[in-house]
């Protein structure tokens, strides 16, 4: 898996993760109960959305080909 993975602030990708991350922000500054779990499953989502990009990009790339 490369260091980082390059998303455009136009794509789907980018407007799935941008709520995501925001609220992962909000979990992490406050302490409030279930902030831990929440924070997980965020962290989850968004791994696995990463992880979709990466796919979705490395097709792309493979079409060009």
């Amino acid at each position: 898996m490369p260091p980082h993975i390059p998303v455009r602030g136009s794509s789907e990708a980018a407007h799935v993760l941008r709520p995501a991350l925001q609220l992962l922000v909000c979990e992490t500054a406050a302490s409030r109960p279930g902030s831990a779990l929440m924070t997980v499953h965020l962290a989850r989502i968004i791994f696995v959305q990463a992880l979709r990009t990466l796919s979705a990009t490395g097709e792309s790339a493979a079409d060009q080909n």
